[in-house]
C-alpha cells in the first residue's frame, strides 16, 4: 500500500475573519468553534486532521490577531510555541480576510504581523489569500475589493515577485437556514467551495518556515543552557 503524502496547512488571520468556519468547510463538520465577535473564539492553536483523495491534511487553527483582549505580540508567542511544539514543517499558508471589511488600519498591522513573523514574502507561492463570506459576490464587487487589495502597501508586498492567489469563499450554513429547499441549496454550495478550496491547495512537496521553527527551538535550548549555566555558577560562588 502506498504511504500518503501529508499536506500541513496553516490558516491565520484577524479575529473574526472566517479562520474557524474555513476549517469546518474543510473538515466538513463543525469541529471549530466560530461566531462572528471582535474577541478570538479561538483560545489556543488547535491542529484537525482529515483524509482527501490519498491526502492527509493536517490544519492549524490559530487564534485571531487583532483580538480585543489580547494584544498581537502576545498571539504571535502562542502560535509561535504552537509550532515549535507540534509541527516541523508547513506546506500552504492561508491568510483570511473578511469580505465584509474594509482593509483597515488595523486589518494592514495585521498582514505586516503576519509577513514579520512568518517571513511571508520569502514564500510568496505558498501563500493562498482566502477572502471569507463573500458568497453571492458578482464580477463587480470582486473588481472592487480587487482594486482596493491593489491599493494596499502591505498587500503588494506580496505582488512585487508575481500574483498572489486570492480565493473569494463562503457558503451560508445550512443549519441557520429553515426551508429544506435553502438548506439543501447551502449544503451543495458548501460543497463547491470546499473543492475549490482543494483544487487551490495541490499537493506540494517543497516546505516552508522549518528553518523559523528549528531557529526558535535553538533559541529555546539555548535560554535553558545559559540558565543552567547561570545556576551552576551561583552555586559555584557559594560553595
Amino acid at each position: 500500500m502506498a504511504e500518503l503524502k501529508t499536506q500541513t496547512i496553516m490558516i491565520i488571520g484577524k479575529t473574526g475573519s472566517g479562520k474557524s468556519r474555513l476549517i469546518n468547510l474543510l473538515l466538513k463538520a463543525k469541529s471549530a468553534e466560530c461566531y462572528r465577535s471582535t474577541n478570538s473564539i479561538t483560545k489556543t492553536c488547535k491542529l484537525y486532521k482529515f483524509v482527501d483523495n490519498g491526502i492527509i491534511y493536517e490544519l492549524i487553527d490559530t487564534m485571531g490577531l487583532a483580538d480585543t483582549e489580547e494584544p498581537p505580540d502576545t498571539v504571535v508567542d502562542k502560535i509561535k510555541n504552537f509550532l515549535k511544539l507540534n509541527v516541523n514543517e508547513i506546506h500552504w499558508i492561508i491568510v483570511t480576510l473578511n469580505g465584509n471589511e474594509k482593509l483597515t488600519n488595523e486589518n494592514t498591522e495585521v498582514l505586516n504581523n503576519i509577513l514579520e513573523f512568518l517571513q511571508l514574502e520569502t514564500y510568496i507561492n505558498h501563500v493562498v489569500f482566502c477572502v471569507a463570506h463573500a458568497d453571492g459576490w458578482n464580477g463587480p464587487t470582486r473588481d472592487k475589493f480587487n482594486e482596493t487589495l491593489s491599493n494596499n502597501s502591505t498587500f503588494n508586498r506580496f505582488t512585487s515577485n508575481g500574483a498572489a492567489k486570492i480565493l473569494y469563499s463562503g457558503a451560508p450554513d445550512p443549519d441557520e437556514l429553515e426551508g429544506d429547499d435553502d438548506k439543501e441549496h447551502a449544503k451543495k454550495k458548501e460543497i463547491a467551495v470546499r473543492t475549490n478550496l482543494l483544487q487551490a491547495l495541490p499537493l506540494n512537496s517543497n516546505t516552508i518556515v522549518q528553518d523559523q521553527i528549528k531557529q526558535w527551538r535553538d533559541e529555546d535550548i539555548k535560554k535553558i543552557i545559559d540558565t543552567e549555566f547561570i545556576k551552576k555558577k551561583r552555586r559555584c560562588t557559594i560553595l
